[in-house]
This record gives C-alpha cells, structure tokens and sequence, in this order.
C-alpha cells in the first residue's frame, strides 16, 4: 500500500550514509520517480544545491540524503527548496507530502510558511508534514519528538502520535510592502494514529483506510 511504501521509502534511504565535504552540495538524490530539481529531472546521485526548486510530479517520490545526515521523502504532488544558513540545513516545503528522519545532533530543519521544526529526540525521530488542503498544513510525529517554533515565538513539542494542525495566511511587511514567509496559524494539537496521520498525507478520508492498511502502516517495516 501507498501508506506503507512511502514510510518504507524513509527507512530504505536512512540506511546509506555517505561522506560529504565541509562546503559544497546540501544533499543528494537517493531515489526518484517524476521529480525534478531545479527544472531538470532528478536522477540518483544527483546533487542538491540552496534555493534549487524540487517538485514531485503527481505519481512521483524523491528520496534525498542531507549533508548533515538526516533523511527525506517528498511524495506526490510536493514543491520544496533547501537552503542553509551557518551550517544549518533547512528544507522548506510549500506543497504536498514529506517525511523527515533526523536527530537532535543533526544539523537539520523543516519550515512551514514561518514555523520550523528541529528533532528533540537524541535518537532518530520522524516527522510528516502534509497540506491537506489549499492554505492547511498539518504536522504529524511517527517517531521521537520535535520542537515546533513560530517566528512570533511561540513553541511546543510533539510527541510520536501528537499532530499540529495550521493554517497559511500570507501577510505583508508594512514597512517595505514586501510578502513576508507565510504565517502558519496554529489550530491545535491532538493524538491521530500512525495510518490515519499517513492516510491523511496522502489525501485519503480516515474511513477510507483499511485495517490492513493501518496495519502495515503502523509496522511499515514488516514483510
């Protein structure tokens, strides 16, 4: 099931661990079907370079190792960009669906409109990061703990099976009249199962995921 490949997808890519240069690319491409980098298609082995646009094509998935070592999927549908500000890289997704395996000592973030995520946890922990609908966004924990931070600065921590749920709102600086990184309005937490939290990623309604989906997304490593 689509469920149970894709978190597959993130455990495959966590396992090959290869040496990066100080300076130099932000990443590299794993794995890919229908996604491109930069306007070219993305091939395995490919670099990633800051600001590159990454888009996944409607039946794509894109597997990316990052320079500090954490992990990455992009399901369909997904629009992204890398950057890296002292040492730290940060993925930025504006669209779509992807999963983040990552640790505390990992140079490593995810932002949504002005939120950003950090692995709390000291051992690997994974985050799904979904758009659920024009402008709603919704961050689910599967494994571990992440610190969510607001520009404004606000913060929390989610913990495996808790989920924030927000909204986009583009705003605009009065000072200089330009847009401003998308404020991601917080709607409230609460505790969503691992095959519902992943169905929904995907855009199915949670009535719409079997019980052996669930189950094989629960336990995505079993054969």
């Amino acid at each position: 099931m689509i469920t149970k490949k894709f978190l597959a997808l993130l455990l495959v890519v966590s396992l090959a661990v290869p040496g990066w240069a100080a300076s130099g690319p932000l990443g590299m491409v794993a794995a890919s079907t229908a996604a491109s980098i930069a306007g070219t298609p993305a091939v395995a082995g490919g670099s990633l370079y800051g600001n590159e646009v990454i888009s996944v094509g409607p039946t794509g998935n894109l597997s990316l190792i990052l320079s500090g070592g954490a992990r990455a999927v992009l399901g369909p549908n997904s629009g992204a960009r890398l950057s890296s500000d002292d040492g730290m890289v940060t993925l930025e997704l504006n669209a779509g669906t992807a999963a983040f395996s990552a640790a505390a000592n990992l140079p490593f973030a995810v932002r949504v409109g002005d939120t950003r995520l950090r692995p709390a946890s000291q051992t690997q922990a994974v985050a799904v990061v979904t758009f659920t609908a024009p402008g709603r966004a919704s961050i689910y924990v599967d494994k571990g703990e992440w610190t969510v931070m607001s520009e404004s600065g606000r913060s929390t921590t989610l913990r495996a099976g808790e989920k924030l749920d927000g909204a986009l709102m583009q705003t605009d600086d009065q000072n200089n009249k330009k847009r401003r990184r998308a404020a991601f309005l917080w709607l409230g937490t609460g505790i969503a199962g691992t095959a519902t939290a992943v169905g929904m990623a995907f855009g199915m309604t949670e009535d719409g995921i079997s019980k052996q989906t669930r189950s094989n997304a629960v336990s995505p490593t079993d054969p």
